[in-house]
């Protein structure tokens, strides 16, 4: 709905969306502010004129410098592309480190897994999970049950604990 009032009749057929939808509000709200500046009056000499007073001199106890910076615009500026890793704690997080080495060419596979409704790799059986955390990409997350990897020649799998350490 708010898009509409850029583009009433869909004359453009821009599809909905939030950039859109803000790009066309600030263009609206612009639109208002330049109405209004056009409407004032324009500044007259005497507007800036103050008879009786003088400059008599002006110093600068520092001078005044702009640097200016080498920058060239990216996607990358709009986009977050840090590796989303925890901190971690002075401590210690304990984490379970997972890692399959393959070509893909040999992998052993097990029938109907994905289609498996008794176990995933979240460790649910028989449609309950073990614990109610979010279900993202469980690093944190133990599975005790490691049937569908038992005698897996590239597979390796170990504790590991992440520390914070301040620079």
């Amino acid at each position: 709905m708010l898009g509409r009032q850029g583009d009433p009749y869909g004359k453009f057929a821009i599809p909905p969306g939030v950039l859109r939808d803000r790009h066309e509000r600030s263009k609206y709200m612009d639109n208002i502010f330049m109405e209004h500046k056009d409407s004032l009056t324009p500044y007259t000499k005497e507007d800036f004129e103050f008879p009786g007073v003088s400059v008599e001199g002006v110093t600068f106890s520092n001078r005044l410098e702009t640097h200016f910076e080498e920058f060239h615009y990216s996607l990358i500026n709009a986009t977050d592309n840090t590796a989303e890793i925890a901190d971690g704690k002075t401590e210690g997080m304990d984490f379970h480190l997972v890692i399959f080495v393959s070509d893909g060419a040999k992998d052993a596979a097990v029938d109907g897994l994905h289609e498996s409704t008794t176990f995933n790799h979240y460790g649910s059986q028989d449609g309950t999970y073990p614990d109610n955390q979010p279900h993202g990409y469980p690093l944190d997350r133990h599975v005790d049950d490691e049937c569908i990897i038992t005698g897996v020649s590239n597979f390796m799998s170990m504790d590991i604990k992440v520390y914070h350490i301040e620079e």
